[in-house]
């Protein structure tokens, strides 16, 4: 509803006059009527358009840089009061250039304000009002809109906004700038108009005693300068149509490291043997972290405890792709009571007393004959897309916060140690496993949740919280054939990373100058 109001406002008081009682002046009217002296005043003042429309082209620009971000860049302030200078302006006629910038801005909250400040009913009654008003008309309904606004309080607070705004344009006023010449806006575009009803078969007109009055409309303002060009491309991020998140390519890379605690939820684990075939059900499995030491600034050491580490791409500043290794660990639980079913046909030595039958194992609910774990480990490589969130950003850019989202899936590639003891023929003990290869032994799927505090553009530090289900097949148990298959696990994961990122840089803003200076000439 805003925009219609704003949009109704400007052509109401703007356009209104030209279009209602003008119109386009043809070839046979020009060379019968326009005169080379009045051609050149009329290229003059379309020349002033054009200069002025370059200008208002910036201003609003810079009021929608300051609405969107709150702040306008040293840069772009002395930039604006260059391009001030270079069109000719006093310091004096800056000064008041910047209080007719304030007042305009000022008058744009006061509009926007009418989203909030008027009732449904109030707005619906000013466009109707406006569709068919005069321009006197117009200029009350508009007197009576800023009223209905200024009884809502927003007045105060839109005055000190605006007065922010001003205070960048007069604190770079202050400095001083040499004049630097500049080529004028191209005119090639212009309209002449004159009155609706004028005609060429009119005696006085024939006669040369009535010449109409020729107005110029410039259709669209478009400077050619390359200091203006500039000044408008360093603000395209506000009047772009293309937003910043669909440029193409690969804006950034970075590389993490770090180390996790994980929690896994109970599996059945499914052996099948030389000598038969058994479930422990409901098996529990922990992980095994390296307490705080050496092992976590060794080189030669590092890799031992439960580490992760991510390598990943940002599309756009919303989207991107990360690779990751999980290098956690799964260990037995093997002192715990459980339910064990199916068939062993060797004799298995207890942690509890001496040497029992399987089937007395069973009865007991005894596993601790058995020992196996994933601790060389429980290795997740999987694929991830990532959807970012920018949540707080420094004044300097030396410090961002973003919170970031993934989902993804990959597979288990375990290294699986696994030792059952049992009575051999002879009597003796024996320990029937190794520690496996790795191995692909199965698949999942993940999602994660991270909070990433980026320092100088460059380092970042990265906590994470990730949940992963994953089901493992085929684990290794002797290399003779012999499978170890679990149900699903879920894990959670709580990691911690420092990380190092690149940014690359997209076409600047400056090539893109060049580029529409050169298609201009």
């Amino acid at each position: 509803m805003i925009k219609i109001l704003t949009i109704a406002l400007a052509l109401t008081l703007n356009l209104k006059a030209q279009s209602q009682s003008h119109r386009p002046l043809s070839s046979e009217e020009k060379d019968k009527i326009l005169t080379h002296d009045k051609a050149e005043i009329l290229k003059e003042a379309g020349t002033s358009y054009a200069v002025e429309s370059e200008v208002r082209g910036v201003e609003f620009a810079l009021m929608e840089e300051f609405h969107k971000k709150g702040k306008i860049s040293q840069k772009l302030s002395e930039g604006y009061i260059q391009h001030l200078t270079n069109r000719g302006l006093s310091k004096v006629e800056i000064n008041r250039r910047v209080s007719g910038l304030m007042k305009g801005y000022f008058n744009n909250l006061q509009v926007i304000s009418a989203d909030q400040a008027l009732s449904e009913s109030q707005k619906e009654s000013f466009k109707k009002q406006l569709e068919n008003a005069s321009d006197e008309e117009a200029d009350k309904i508009y007197e009576n809109i800023k009223q209905e606004i200024a009884k809502s309080n927003v007045a105060s607070e839109n005055e000190e906004k605006s007065e922010k705004f001003a205070s960048y344009f007069l604190k770079a006023s202050e400095k001083d700038y040499e004049k630097k010449e500049m080529p004028l806006p191209s005119v090639d575009d212009m309209e002449l108009l004159v009155p609706q009803n004028f005609s060429l078969n009119n005696e006085k007109v024939q006669s040369g005693e009535v010449r109409p009055e020729i107005y110029c409309l410039k259709k669209k303002a478009r400077p050619v300068s390359e200091e203006a060009l500039s000044l408008v491309n360093s603000l395209n991020e506000v009047i772009s149509t293309k937003p910043e998140s669909k440029k193409k390519g690969i804006q950034e890379i970075w590389v993490a490291w770090g180390y996790n605690r994980d929690w896994h939820s109970k599996s059945d684990a499914m052996f099948k043997t030389l000598y038969g075939d058994f479930t422990i059900h409901d098996a529990y499995g922990d992980d095994v972290p390296k307490k705080f030491g050496i092992y976590y600034f060794d080189p030669e050491k590092i890799s031992i405890p439960q580490y992760n580490i991510e390598i990943g791409v940002m599309f756009n500043d919303k989207w991107g792709m990360d690779l990751h290794v999980d290098h956690m660990k799964w260990k037995f639980d093997r002192l715990r009571d459980y339910k064990i079913t199916g068939d062993f046909s060797k004799k298995v030595w207890s942690t509890r007393g001496s040497r029992k039958t399987f089937d007395e194992a069973k009865k007991d609910m005894d596993a601790s004959w058995l020992r196996f774990e994933h601790t060389d480990g429980y290795n997740y490589i999987s694929l991830g897309l990532i959807r970012n969130f920018k949540i707080a950003e420094s004044k300097s850019g030396n410090f961002d916060i973003d919170a970031r989202v993934s989902a993804g899936g990959g597979l288990m590639v375990p290294r699986t140690d696994v030792r059952l003891y049992y009575q051999k023929d002879d009597g003796d003990s024996n320990r029937y496993g190794i520690n496996n290869k790795f191995h692909v032994a199965g698949y999942g799927v993940h999602s994660d949740a991270r909070l990433k505090f980026t320092f100088w553009d460059k380092v970042f530090l990265q906590a994470t919280v990730r949940g992963s289900r994953i089901k493992i097949k085929n684990a290794l148990v002797d290399g003779s054939g012999a499978s170890l298959e679990h149900t699903p696990i879920n894990s959670l994961q709580v990691i911690g990373q420092i990380g190092y990122q690149h940014k690359f840089k997209m076409k600047s803003k400056e090539d893109k100058v060049k580029e529409e200076i050169k298609k201009r000439k």
